[in-house]
């Protein structure tokens, strides 16, 4: 992942011209709440989060969100098939993308070109084995193993961190209503189970709690 980073950062002090120019790339800022550019093969366009953090939500035909993707630095942004992006991405906070065309990538005959599609696979990858975090909180059979489970993945054995996620955010990222979550939460702190403060959280525990 780093050697993706290096590369990313020396397009972006525009160390290779001529590749900028043979991938079309362009550099963007985004406000924060602001929409980020859709990136899809659909489009032909692919996207890097270089700077700041952003969701991605999809909606239900109801209007409900019903999945749930964070993006941070050096994250892709959309797919590289031909298939139609679902995902409206919002900046949660100053963001810095850059885009590129993935056509023009596969046909380039720059030199870096085929180490940058390798470097660009490997991040890819590593944000699908980010997603199957959601994925094990989702197969959870009770809100309270979700919620744990959750705050385990993001507390890399801290005693104390911080969630991304406000409520809302959170309760769509663990498909649930905000009530019954803020709920669930007031319970495992009355429980011992966890502590928090706004976003600041702490786990007091070793392993999954059964609710009552």
């Amino acid at each position: 992942m780093q050697h993706f980073e290096l590369l990313i950062e020396l397009i972006l002090k525009n160390e290779y011209a001529k590749l900028r120019e043979a991938l079309q790339i362009k550099v963007l800022d985004v406000p924060k709440g602001g929409m980020l550019p859709q990136c899809a093969g659909e489009h032909g366009l692919v996207g890097v989060m270089c700077a700041g953090y952003a969701h991605g939500v999809r909606y239900s035909s109801e209007g409900r969100e019903v999945e749930y993707l964070l993006y941070k630095p050096w994250d892709v942004i959309g797919n590289l098939s031909s298939c139609k992006n679902e995902y409206s991405v919002f900046a949660d906070s100053m963001c810095t993308v850059m885009t590129f065309s993935y056509e023009k990538l596969l046909s380039s005959t720059h030199e870096l070109s085929r180490e940058f599609l390798i470097a660009l696979i490997e991040a890819v990858s590593l944000k699908y084995a980010e997603s199957q975090k959601r994925t094990r909180c989702l197969t959870c059979s009770t809100l309270r193993e979700k919620i744990f489970t959750y705050l385990s993945d993001l507390s890399a054995e801290k005693q104390w961190f911080e969630i991304p996620l406000d409520r809302n955010a959170l309760a769509a990222y663990l498909f649930c209503d905000r009530s019954a979550l803020c709920r669930e939460l007031s319970k495992m702190k009355k429980d011992g189970v966890i502590d928090f403060h706004k976003n600041r959280f702490r786990i007091l525990l070793s392993g999954i709690p059964k609710s009552d």
